[in-house]
């Protein structure tokens, strides 16, 4: 297949970004978008080019030239939306998070395998050079003993203007939870690709400190890997300025990381002779933008379904990544960890 016929369900900024991503690959082509009013699909499809839009998805899962879709929807819609795209025939890429309960992902992941489609919840993080360069020299460190992560940026609310519930991201139950569920997916999958599987999450802090919304703005989690490594991961949707940055601690040395910062890549040997400098790993074409990660991850997905491949991003993954988030927020109610 040289060329594959593109669907965008979801009209919002990231049904946007997809769009335009899309259009940057000569094997997609986007043929149709959805979106909930017939004014707001009129516009996307004309700003766009677009040749079809619609304000019902299942109108564009009936089209037999839309070989996959892109499902950019708030969260409670998800696991519907899956379950009719591969039921449709249709390959699938869903944004983050995958659900909003285990029994969802259990379903999605059960209906795409049976429907023989490809199922992928990604995390772009993946796609950027900067911590695709970290995964290659994390050999350096000898045994990596501890990880601690933060992500955090000033949340939401500038684009969603005053919180109320009617709206989706700040209701607990359409949305299924705040900072962690919205940033955690990406960090989780960073330290599930860097690292394997955790089996053990423990809540330090899960709260709300600054806005008026019952979806927490802050959430910390301590995390055991399979390997031993022991992780700290901070989310926030309440810091000023933002930060993406982690440090990874092994025997022989340490590895930090800003991605946001021009050198952002900082490599540490154990014992540094005297005057010897800190090595640091610059990227000339490093972007603090995370365009360049989007447009990779959807040329990938479409490479994937040109060529019969699947994706190392699947639905399993994004299962894994939502039962470590649940886990942080059953631990929290419970006061304990949760093995898993």
């Amino acid at each position: 297949m040289d060329k594959i016929g593109v669907g965008i369900i979801g009209g919002g900024a990231v049904g946007y970004e997809h769009i335009q991503n899309y259009q940057t690959s000569e094997h997609a082509n986007v043929l149709a978008v959805v979106t909930r009013t017939e004014a707001h699909a009129k516009l996307a499809a004309e700003k766009f080019d677009i040749e079809s839009w619609y304000t019902d998805y299942k109108d564009l899962l009936k089209r037999d030239d839309i070989n996959a879709v892109s499902i950019c929807t708030p969260n409670f819609l998800h696991a519907k939306m899956v379950i009719d795209a591969a039921r449709a025939g249709k390959h699938i890429i869903c944004e983050k998070p995958l659900a909003t309960t285990m029994e969802e992902a259990d379903k999605m992941i059960k209906v795409a395998r049976e429907a023989n489609v490809f199922l992928m919840n990604p995390s772009h993080q993946r796609f950027v050079p900067v911590l695709e360069n970290v995964k290659a020299v994390l050999d350096l460190l000898g045994t990596i003993t501890f990880v601690r992560y933060r992500f955090a940026h000033e949340g939401p609310y500038k684009h969603w203007g005053a919180i109320s519930e009617d709206k989706w991201f700040f209701n607990e139950e359409k949305a299924g939870g705040g900072v962690l569920l919205d940033l955690g997916p990406h960090a989780l999958d960073l330290l599930d690709w860097y690292f394997g599987e955790v089996d053990k999450v423990q809540s330090a802090l899960l709260n709300t400190f600054e806005k008026p919304t019952k979806v927490e703005d802050n959430a910390i989690l301590l995390l055991k890997f399979k390997s031993g490594i022991i992780a700290e991961l901070d989310t926030s949707w309440v810091s000023h300025p933002p930060f993406n940055e982690f440090q990874i601690y092994g025997t022989k040395g340490t590895i930090k990381v800003d991605i946001w910062e021009r050198s952002p890549i900082k490599i540490m040997p154990k014992k540094l002779k005297r005057n010897e400098k800190i090595k640091e790993l610059s990227f000339k074409d490093v972007l603090r933008q995370i365009s360049v990660s989007k447009q990779k991850m959807l040329h990938y997905f479409v490479d994937c379904v040109r060529n019969n491949k699947e994706p190392e991003m699947t639905g399993e993954i994004g299962r894994k990544i939502l039962q470590v988030i649940l886990a942080g927020y059953e631990s929290a109610k419970t006061n304990s960890p949760i093995i898993l």
